[in-house]
């Protein structure tokens, strides 16, 4: 069976990590509630977190770029 896993979980610990889950949640339900879809606000906070979540991957020392990619993410999500 195929799997998909990251291989480790969000600490909640960590600020960022926080942050970022608060403000994934924040931008799904003003989605939701702007559109009236909940569908398009849970892609949006997803799509926020998992831009989040690649930009710290890919650069793990510097917590500001991730928050810039989830930001690009939003300007440029059609």
């Amino acid at each position: 069976m195929f799997g998909f896993s990251l291989g480790r979980k969000v600490d909640l610990g960590y600020r960022t990590n926080l942050w970022v889950v608060i403000a994934s949640v924040f931008v799904a339900a003003a989605v939701w509630f702007h559109s009236g879809s909940l569908l398009t606000g849970a892609a949006l906070g997803g799509g926020f977190f998992l831009a989040w979540a690649l930009a710290r991957e890919l650069d793990p020392l510097n917590d500001l770029s991730a928050f810039v990619a989830a930001a690009v993410f939003l300007i440029f999500y059609p």
